[in-house]
């Protein structure tokens, strides 16, 4: 890969006999908004924490191309305090990281807090909490921009303004941006690189514009019958459909070759609903995943 940010090589992290991620080896790319796609479970913050340094892995190693990188970064919940104002906190942790007031808060005017700078963060709704975690993550100018699930407690509208926001940053500065999310549609707006993780272990890396030209069509299937994984599996077998994943009663058939053939199986199950489709970054991942979400 040209214009490699970070390498990882053989990273593994486990806690006694569990193992958070195994054998992780990838390259990611510099100046990237890079979505990273996971369940709950599946690895994410714990990789995401040894990149932070928050965690040392069990073994292998990571390393920065450029050498020195400032990292700012939001890993589960951010921390603050309490019976502080936001202004205060900014302006506690800007003497921490050396950056000047001024700065500091004109960082909290660009998410969004200005006008509640005075406000105690106790009193703060858990998506105020989260764009002061972005404004503190941004003090000391990062090369590497981290952020774990940076959407939770948004309402609609703060999650675009935090989309286009984040997109404005990474062009204006030539941040590297690293951002998990369980808000797929909003990641496939944002992202032009993806990771997966299933189970500690990388599935697939890909640039935005590889995966969105492979994406085909969808069709979601709800039934009851106890032979309908056989069925589908043998449309898959035969090619008639590029695969399928299920999560109970419902099965997303990925990209179908030949609809009469579906027809026809479809006519001997007991199905409840039927869906047709584009096929998204969420039917995608579960395809990728090759099984039960």
């Amino acid at each position: 890969m040209e214009n490699v940010f970070l390498s990882t090589n053989n990273l593994t992290k486990q806690y006694k006999s569990t193992i958070a991620n195994k054998d992780i080896t990838i390259e990611l790319p510099k100046g990237e908004i890079i979505g990273f796609v996971g369940e709950n479970g599946s690895g994410k913050t714990t990789l995401l924490r040894m990149l932070t340094g928050l965690t040392r892995p069990t073994s292998g190693k990571f390393t920065y191309a450029q050498g020195d990188v400032r990292i700012g970064a939001i890993v589960e919940n951010p921390a603050f305090f309490r019976n502080l104002t936001a202004k205060d906190n900014v302006i506690y942790q800007a003497k921490l990281c050396g950056c000047d007031e001024k700065t500091a808060l004109s960082i909290l005017d660009t998410v969004g807090l200005s006008d509640v700078g005075n406000k105690k963060v106790k009193n703060f709704s858990l998506g105020m909490k989260q764009r002061l975690g972005i404004a503190i993550a941004l003090l000391n100018t990062p090369d590497f921009l981290i952020l774990d699930e940076p959407t939770n407690g948004l309402d609609p509208q703060g999650i675009v303004d935090l989309r286009v926001f984040l997109d404005r940053i990474v062009k204006e500065r030539g941040i590297t941006l690293l951002i998990s999310s369980h808000i797929l549609s909003e990641l496939s707006q944002l992202a032009t690189y993806y990771v997966f993780i299933s189970h500690g272990r990388i599935i697939q890396t890909i640039t935005s514009k590889d995966l969105h030209a492979g994406l085909g069509s969808t069709i979601k299937v709800k039934t009851s019958s106890p032979n309908a994984a056989e069925v589908f599996s043998k449309l898959t077998v035969d090619g008639v459909i590029k695969g399928y994943a299920q999560n109970d009663t419902e099965f997303v058939l990925r990209d179908p070759a030949d609809c009469n053939r579906v027809i026809q199986a479809l006519a001997s199950l007991d199905v409840s609903s039927l869906l047709t489709e584009e096929e998204t970054l969420e039917t995608y991942y579960l395809h990728l995943k090759g099984g039960r979400v």
